[in-house]
């Protein structure tokens, strides 16, 4: 698989750590990854986040690691929507699974304040070709 290949992310769900009835875990978003060499990407995108309101994010995501087909690293950005603040820092740490045609995205999304409403996230992703 082509490295610099960008690719189109699908996010929809998410689990956290807290079973808290009133948070949101059906979580439809779009975004994209954009490679800036093999192991570093640029990320956007757009998804409903816990609190049921839009959020937008942004990012670099950085992948050293990697257990056979899987790669491994975490992202660090900037994400808004949420009634805390108007902008919060974002990171996660992210295990990637790539095919020539599809790729998977699984993420822990810790929350430092209040570590009970961390969240693991799964997106799916396609390449652009």
């Amino acid at each position: 698989m082509d490295d610099r290949v960008p690719w189109l992310t699908m996010a929809f769900l998410s689990r956290h750590l807290s079973r808290d009835p009133g948070m949101n875990e059906n979580n439809p978003g779009i975004g994209v990854e954009y490679p800036l060499d093999a192991n570093k990407a640029a990320i956007a995108g757009l998804f409903k986040n816990t609190q049921g309101h839009t959020s937008a994010y942004g990012g670099l995501e950085w992948m050293p690691g990697q257990m056979g087909p899987v790669k491994l690293g975490g992202s660090l950005g900037a994400v808004t929507g949420y009634e805390r603040a108007n902008i919060l820092p974002m990171l996660a740490l992210k295990a990637a699974y790539e095919t020539p045609n599809y790729g998977v995205n699984l993420q822990f999304l810790p929350n430092p304040l209040e570590f009970k409403r961390s969240a693991v996230g799964l997106q799916f992703k396609k390449p652009f070709k």
